[in-house]
């Protein structure tokens, strides 16, 4: 089984991503066996979304944001820079 995943805080307001107003977590479901489930965790519930045109959606916004986010290596450095700048 893959599995995406995806917090609220990780989707900036000013992001150009399709779905960027998602209200919540959210995780997308690949198992070897059967159809893919996204799960959206709103506040207050969780939905499990099976239907081509909801996970059409949520695959557009996570493609998105991982083409955007920066290498391990660039995130790491940029991690050590934050802490430098925050706590030296």
């Amino acid at each position: 089984m893959a599995v995406h995943s995806l917090g609220a805080s990780s989707c900036p307001a000013e992001s150009q991503a399709p779905e960027s107003s998602i209200d919540g977590a959210f995780r997308l479901l690949h198992f070897p066996a059967g159809p893919p489930v996204a799960v959206v965790e709103p506040m207050t519930t969780s939905l499990h979304l099976e239907e081509d045109r909801h996970l059409a959606r949520y695959e557009t916004s996570f493609n998105h944001l991982r083409s955007e986010a920066l290498n391990v290596r660039a995130s790491r450095d940029h991690i050590h820079t934050v802490i430098k700048e925050r706590y030296s």
